[in-house]
């Protein structure tokens, strides 16, 4: 596989396992995390001149930041070890800072601003319960609306999941694309539609085989598409009763489920796909095993014109 590299890194990052990125609406920036010992940081990174800026800086914990479509505000969730994650919103020269919907009872994480700025989606989990391996995990997981100030908290799914990512809002605001693992299923995670008002059940897009799993989905710029990541399992005919994980690829379906196809095959970890304003290119962060570390990445829909636009080299 030919990939063309520039030599821009997006700053080193001490936590892999931790890097997602949003891209501003206007394709033109990016916002991740860096999470080392003694300080948690927010970047902002422009694509088109390959700088970095710092946008916030504390002790507390930040994942999974999101930039809202002006590309004014960055809505994170943060936490201290241990402690249950909020919501925060913070203008993009870090000078404003504010919590949002703070429950003392709940976890809440993945938060995603709708197209037009005036909501945002998240999931929040409600059980902190002993772990069957050791430990404590949240539990009882769903997704969640609200106002952009914190009002208006509403509730839009009811099925108490295993566990809940990466909720995004269609361009239309209508509906809501999501990841998720059933409490009685197999699969690691699978992906899910429900409309935004939550008047029905959810619909299921993918259907995972045994532990494996689909998640990380996002809508194409017409609302016509979804690009998620999916690590189905293989079974050998020798050996129908075990199955090998398979490396997370890049898959394309129509927004109802149907028409699902594989974009490219990269044989290394991917993650975080999304469109680029004109549809017709997906950018995505991407870990090949030779290398030991996350790049982001960028393909046209067809699988074509792969190139790396940009490093994050870790500690």
């Amino acid at each position: 596989m030919n990939v063309s590299k520039t030599r821009n890194n997006i700053y080193s990052y001490s936590k892999q396992a931790d890097l997602t990125f949003s891209i501003s609406s206007k394709k033109d920036q990016i916002v991740y995390p860096i999470n080392c010992i003694l300080h948690s940081d927010i970047y902002r990174f422009c694509l088109s001149t390959h700088h970095a800026e710092l946008i916030i800086k504390s002790a507390i914990f930040k994942r999974t930041p999101a930039l809202s479509p002006n590309g004014k505000w960055v809505v994170y969730a943060a936490n201290t070890p241990n402690k249950p994650a909020h919501i925060f919103i913070c203008s993009v020269n870090g000078k404003i800072v504010k919590p949002l919907a703070v429950s003392i009872s709940a976890t809440d994480w993945y938060p995603s601003f709708s197209t037009d700025g005036s909501q945002i989606v998240f999931v929040r989990g409600t059980l902190y319960r002993p772990y069957s391996i050791g430990g404590y995990k949240w539990d009882k997981w769903d997704v969640y609306t609200m106002r952009t100030d914190g009002t208006h908290v509403r509730r839009i799914t009811f099925q108490n999941y295993y566990n809940a990512y990466s909720p995004k809002f269609s361009p239309d605001n209508r509906t809501i694309v999501f990841a998720a693992v059933g409490q009685d299923s197999r699969a690691l995670g699978d992906v899910f539609a429900i409309d935004t008002n939550g008047k029905r059940l959810p619909r299921q897009l993918t259907h995972s085989v045994g532990a494996g799993s689909s998640y990380d989905p996002s809508y194409s710029p017409d609302g016509r598409n979804i690009v998620f990541v999916s690590a189905p399992v293989k079974y050998s005919a020798k050996r129908p009763d075990l199955g090998d994980y398979s490396d997370p690829e890049l898959y394309l379906m129509k927004a109802d489920g149907s028409h699902k196809t594989q974009i490219i095959q990269m044989n290394f970890n991917v993650r975080n796909p999304v469109f680029t304003n004109n549809g017709k290119h997906i950018i995505f962060l991407a870990n090949p095993r030779n290398e030991g570390h996350f790049g982001l990445y960028q393909v046209n829909v067809y699988g074509g014109n792969l190139k790396q636009i940009a490093t994050s080299r870790f500690l």
